[in-house]
């Protein structure tokens, strides 16, 4: 028996080598394509899953160790790479989310992916200016609100809530109209502040942004033939300032949010007359103030004899008769603002041209010089993302983009404002004012 069962082992095995030896032989066998191993699927060895499945492991419709499907964007293409799925545009496009973009000219994506130009056009990958409302004689101020951008323009306060721009005729909303000498405004929460005449009084008004009620404006302060400067609004108070005919400047604010009785910021001098006086500022009340929240900035256009005393502070906490002088040389203060713990603004420099700066809210002082331009530079708005500002005579809005300043030139984002007036920002947009109409473009 063992004998035989060797024997047989022996037969068997020597049977297997000969059979195998003839396959191997046969010239009629296939040749395998590069990459398959001959299964029934033409699977590649190396792309099996994990449930025997085998699979190619590097095409769009089987990537990858799980045999993924690849998705192409839109307008662009799919690839497989190193068993991952890929997106690919062509070199001209930008992938944003989905889709293949050109960026030069896109106004969702314009110079960037999610940078969106609104209603405004893209080209060559900037954002272009486009009007928020036109056909004004006058605009005189503008604000921002919760509900869109508040527009102080011949005789009415409007709002424009509409993201692509109003239309006077259909949707530019009056929140009061008719008012005798209008002059900016300025919005504190949902409720804007203005200034206009009536009879001999000149008032300081405020009105809810959604509308004045039937009745009229509420009336914050009445004073006869004392001449009102600007009312603006800060992180906690409305400020205000005025000429008294005789004995000079002053100022007074409310608290907000109620604003129901006002108190002195900078006291009515109680001798006079202003020519009397070096320390008497010119007739003319100031226009260019920020408030903080501390202490308030302005510019005085130079002290009677005394052209060398341009910007002045005071503490809000209590009557100031004596304020800090700020800036002690011969450069004239033409915009001034407040953000988060600073105050902004820009004047005359060294050599000429315009510099912006900022004064510390808390303990104000000298000057941080942080940009330079050209002669010209009208108003100032700053938020987290930079330092904007208008330049009337050269017809240019720009931006700093970090608020520790940029002393070269700054960023161009609309040409051709030739007399821009106000500058405003929101969370996506700059808007500003000119003579006859209110603009904006994105950030």
């Amino acid at each position: 028996m063992s004998r035989l069962f060797g024997l047989g082992v022996s037969v068997s095995v020597l049977s297997f080598v000969v059979l195998a030896a003839c396959v191997g032989d046969d010239p009629g066998a296939p040749a395998l394509e590069p990459g398959t191993d001959g299964g029934a699927d033409g699977s590649s060895p190396g792309a099996t899953d994990e449930g025997g499945n085998g699979c190619a492991g590097d095409t769009i419709d089987a990537c990858g160790a799980s045999c993924t499907k690849c998705a192409a964007p839109e307008g662009g293409t799919a690839a497989c790479v190193n068993g991952t799925c890929a997106k690919k545009c062509e070199a001209t496009q930008t992938l944003c989310g989905d889709a293949c973009v050109d960026t030069t000219g896109s106004r969702a994506h314009c110079g960037r992916c999610d940078h969106s130009c609104g209603a405004g056009e893209c080209s060559a990958s900037a954002c272009q200016p486009f009007a928020v409302a036109t056909g004004f004689t006058d605009v005189h101020g503008i604000a921002m609100s919760p509900s869109g951008v508040v527009i102080s323009a011949d005789s009415d306060v409007s709002l424009c809530a509409k993201p692509d721009g109003c239309s006077a005729a259909t949707s530019l909303s009056t929140i009061v109209a008719g008012v005798i000498q209008l002059n900016d405004v300025t919005v504190a929460g949902t409720v804007v502040y203005f200034d206009g005449n009536d009879g001999d009084s000149e008032i300081v008004f405020r009105c809810p942004v959604a509308g004045c009620p039937g009745a009229g404006p509420d009336i914050i302060e009445s004073t006869v033939n004392d001449t009102i400067g600007r009312v603006i609004a800060g992180p906690t108070d409305v400020l205000w300032t005025r000429y008294q005919s005789y004995y000079g400047q002053y100022s007074r604010r409310c608290s907000l949010p109620g604003c129901a009785s006002s108190v002195a910021v900078r006291p009515i001098p109680t001798t006079g007359p202003y020519y009397d006086s070096p320390q008497r500022e010119l007739t003319v009340p100031s226009r260019v103030v920020s408030v903080g929240a501390t202490s308030t900035l302005w510019a005085t256009g130079g002290i009677f004899n005394d052209s060398t005393k341009n910007l002045r502070a005071c503490p809000l906490a209590s009557s100031c008769p004596t304020p800090t002088e700020i800036d002690t040389a011969e450069f004239t203060v033409s915009a001034l603002t407040y953000y988060d713990g600073k105050h902004y603004g820009a004047s005359g420099a060294t050599g000429g041209g315009n510099v912006i700066f900022s004064v510390s809210d808390a303990a104000p002082g000298t000057r941080a010089l942080l940009v330079s331009d050209a002669a010209g530079i009208a108003d100032v708005a700053v938020d987290a993302s930079g330092i904007y500002w208008v330049n009337g005579t050269t017809g240019k809005v720009l931006r700093c983009k970090t608020l520790k300043g940029c002393m070269g030139a700054g960023e161009t984002l609309a040409v051709g404002q030739t007399g821009a007036r106000r500058i405003a920002l929101d969370a996506s947009f700059v808007y500003w004012s000119t003579p006859t109409a209110v603009m904006k473009v994105a950030k």
